[in-house]
């Protein structure tokens, strides 16, 4: 079974459990994930399952489909993988913790959008919240907080954490959210990432406290917001 989270600008819009051999996701009314919106071809995505595994295939032709950032033809999905499909990003939840309820066709008031999602015959459970989490950077800098589904880091122009240096690869790694927790995924040359000293070979799951050494910057890992910065008293 999979269950997709979908949601926009962060918020979570639905959540849905599947237990069939292929999921369609677009903007026809026969998909069992139906996005009512023009940034999405009419059958945009098709998600198959052979055994326990689900395998991702753009059927856009133009419109594209993105797995953690990276645009893809055909993927294996992985818990914790987002899939991004125009401003809509789908959190892909393979722990079978959370399943779905009834479906309904639900209108997003400042969009003016439909989207609908396919009711499997299930029981009802209560969705897990997303996750927020944060670095703790070197030097005095402000922590980043990870409340993205999929963090960017490198050198790149549309990276959202640049470790200094000039031999940052413009991909480094990308930190991706899920309703698992958050992994690191190392994007370029081997021990260029490292968590606990130990180099990251593909995909490594983060631990509360753990030491995720990027580039040579070494941070740390923190679930939930980092403690406000308090003034320095001042004293007679």
């Amino acid at each position: 079974m999979i269950t997709i989270v979908v949601s926009l600008r962060g918020r979570v819009i639905t959540t849905r459990s599947f237990a069939q051999e292929r999921i369609r996701i677009g903007r026809s009314p026969d998909n069992e994930v139906r996005i009512d919106n023009a940034a999405l071809s009419r059958q945009h995505a098709v998600i198959e399952r052979s055994g326990r595994v689900y395998t991702l295939i753009d059927t856009s032709q133009r419109n594209g489909v993105y797995v953690n950032g990276e645009r893809v033809a055909r993927r294996n999905l992985n818990h914790g993988d987002t899939i991004a499909l125009g401003k809509f990003v789908l959190s892909v939840d393979l722990a079978h913790r959370v399943v779905a309820a009834p479906a309904t066709g639900r209108r997003l008031c400042d969009l003016g959008r439909t989207l609908e999602v396919a009711a499997p015959a299930a029981p009802r459970r209560a969705a897990a919240e997303v996750a927020v989490g944060y670095l703790r950077l070197p030097d005095g800098q402000p922590p980043h907080v990870l409340d993205r589904d999929a963090c960017i880091v490198g050198s790149g122009a549309g990276s959202h954490l640049r470790p200094p240096g000039l031999l940052v690869p413009r991909r480094l790694a990308l930190i991706v959210r899920g309703h698992g927790g958050f992994s690191v995924l190392n994007a370029s040359r081997p021990g260029a990432v490292l968590l606990d000293g130990l180099p990251v070979r593909g995909r490594a799951w983060l631990r509360e406290g753990d030491r995720l050494t990027l580039a040579g910057m070494l941070t740390r890992f923190h679930l939930g917001l980092p403690a406000p910065t308090l003034p320095t008293p001042v004293t007679a």
